[in-house]
C-alpha cells in the first residue's frame, strides 16, 4: 500500500497541469485542517537562477544547472519527469530556452541528468559531496503549482542518507527541485509518500499537497553523474588526518656526483696547455748525446684546485614557469653546496 502511494505522489508532481494561467490562489486547509502558513519562504538570492523548468513530451517538473563552461550545460531532475519518448526542453526564468537531451537515468533513485548545447553564462549550483546532516534547514527551489514562478522554500531535515528527506509540501510539477545547503545540491526532489487536500487556484482547481519532501540525497546522484558526466564532479578534499603535522625536517644539503674521470681527463689537458706547468727543454747532447732532463716542476694541489675551477663554468640552477620566465636563480661552482627547499603550495 505505501509502494502505491508512493506512486501516486510521485505522478501527481510529474503530471502538473500545463494549460493553467491562473494568476493567483489562496491556501486551502490541509488534512489536518492547519489554517496556518504551509511554507517557509527563503528570501531572493542569486543562486536560486540556477533553477529551471523541464518539460518533456506532456509531462512537465523542475530541475536545477550544476555545471557550465560556456558552451555545455548539465542539468538534474527526477527521472520520471523525462521517462519516454519526447523532447526535453529546459526554461529559465529570464525567458531563456535551450533542448537537451537525457545522457543518464536511475529509475530505482528517480534521478536523471540532461546535458545541452548552450552558449551564455548560466547560473549554476554545484553537487555536495556529503548530505546534510538531521535537524539542518535545507531549501528547495520549484516550479510546482498553477503558476510558472519559482518557489523558494524552507524545509526541516527529518531522514538523511542515500535518501533525503525534509518537513515541507510539494505541489504538483515540483518533481526534479533541487534541495540545497551551503550553496550545493544535497538532494532532487522525487515526491512524497502522503497526499492532502492542498490549495486552490483561482479556476477552482485543487492542488494536492505532498509531503514530507523526499528524494535522491547527493550520494546516488553523484554514481550516476560520475557514469554520464564525470567532468562535473569536483575533486574530493584529502581526509583529515588524526594526528599532528609533523615538523618542517630541515633539508638535507644536496650532494654533487662528481665524475672523477672525466675531471681527471680535463685536468690533463689543462696541464698540457699551461706553460706555467711545463719544464725547460733540455739542452742538444753533443755528438748525438742526449740533452738533459728538464727540470721537474712539483705541483701545489691548492694552486691546481683553484687554476681547474677558475677554468670550469659555475653550476646554474634556475626555476621557471610555464612561458619560460625566470622565477629564480642561483650558481654555485665546484665544491659549493647549493640547498633546494621543495614546499607544497599553501591553499587559499
Amino acid at each position: 500500500m505505501n509502494k502505491i502511494k508512493l506512486l501516486l505522489a510521485s505522478l501527481v508532481l510529474c503530471l502538473a497541469p500545463l494549460e493553467v494561467q491562473a494568476q493567483n490562489y489562496t491556501i486551502a486547509r490541509n488534512a489536518a485542517e492547519a489554517t496556518t502558513q504551509l511554507w517557509d519562504w527563503s528570501p531572493k538570492a542569486e543562486h536560486q537562477k540556477a533553477a529551471v523548468r523541464v518539460r518533456h513530451g506532456n509531462a512537465g517538473g523542475s530541475g536545477v544547472c550544476i555545471w557550465s563552461n560556456g558552451d555545455t550545460l548539465v542539468v538534474l531532475t527526477a527521472a520520471h519527469v523525462v521517462e519516454g519518448a519526447g523532447l526535453t526542453r529546459i526554461y529559465w526564468r529570464d525567458g531563456k530556452t535551450t533542448l537537451g537531451s537525457v545522457v543518464g537515468s536511475d529509475k530505482f533513485n528517480d534521478i536523471a541528468v540532461i546535458q545541452c548545447k548552450f552558449k551564455g553564462r548560466v547560473t549554476t549550483i554545484p553537487l555536495a559531496s556529503q548530505p546534510p546532516p538531521e535537524g539542518v534547514k535545507i531549501e528547495i527551489l520549484g516550479f510546482g503549482g498553477p503558476q510558472d514562478t519559482l518557489r523558494r522554500f524552507y524545509g526541516k531535515v527529518i531522514e538523511t542518507g542515500d535518501k533525503l528527506s525534509a518537513q515541507a509540501y510539494l505541489l504538483s510539477g515540483d518533481s526534479g527541485s533541487g534541495m540545497i545547503y551551503k550553496g550545493t545540491v544535497v538532494g532532487i526532489i522525487r515526491g512524497g509518500p502522503y497526499l492532502s487536500r492542498g490549495i486552490t487556484d483561482a479556476r477552482g482547481q485543487t492542488w494536492s499537497l505532498v509531503h514530507p519532501a523526499g528524494g535522491a540525497s547527493c550520494r546516488p546522484i553523484a554514481a550516476l553523474v560520475g557514469r554520464c558526466a564525470p567532468f562535473c564532479i569536483r575533486p574530493a578534499s584529502p581526509p583529515k588526518s588524526a594526528y599532528p603535522p609533523a615538523d618542517n625536517p630541515v633539508p638535507e644539503p644536496v650532494v654533487n656526483t662528481v665524475d672523477y674521470e672525466l675531471l681527471a681527463q680535463t685536468v690533463l689537458e689543462l696541464l698540457a696547455e699551461d706553460a706555467r706547468f711545463k719544464g725547460k727543454d733540455g739542452t742538444d747532447g753533443a755528438n748525438g748525446t742526449n740533452g738533459k732532463d728538464g727540470a721537474s716542476v712539483e705541483l701545489d694541489l691548492d694552486t691546481l684546485s683553484k687554476e681547474v675551477d677558475k677554468r670550469l663554468p659555475p653550476l646554474t640552477i634556475q626555476i621557471v614557469d610555464r612561458e619560460g620566465k625566470v622565477l629564480s636563480s642561483a650558481s654555485r661552482r665546484l665544491g659549493e653546496k647549493l640547498q633546494i627547499l621543495f614546499q607544497p603550495k599553501e591553499k587559499k
